[in-house]
């Protein structure tokens, strides 16, 4: 990578508040020479106060929607206000335990313009 890759890690989330702390830990330990910008997308919680303290010591921006329209909306809310090259689809209950996963990803579809994910 010559440049700094940006990348938008689109997380929606509908409840899963602790497992949505456990995947914002694992994304923190992550290596590598890109910008990540994470974008959490609260799908009509029950429990907003939940997710909105699951998130309040990561960097990360929390986008809540008022009812639950389901993932692909979710994600499509995440996509709009999102800024990255590269976009990263995750779930709430997602966790990474390759620290190298992103960094070999973006390699990968960088180096091969006919790749897609």
């Amino acid at each position: 990578m010559n440049k700094t890759t940006s990348v938008s890690a689109i997380i929606a989330c509908f409840e899963r508040a602790e497992e949505l702390q456990r995947l914002l830990s694992s994304l923190k330990k992550m290596r590598g020479s890109y910008s990540l910008e994470i974008i959490v997308v609260d799908d009509g919680s029950k429990n907003p106060a939940a997710v909105k303290e699951a998130v309040q010591n990561f960097a990360c921006r929390l986008i809540r929607l008022n009812e639950n329209s389901g993932p692909a909306q979710a994600r499509n809310i995440g996509v709009e206000n999102s800024h990255g090259e590269f976009l990263w689809f995750l779930d709430s209950d997602t966790e990474i335990e390759n620290p190298d996963l992103l960094e070999n990803m973006i390699k990968c579809l960088e180096e091969n313009k006919a790749l897609a994910g």
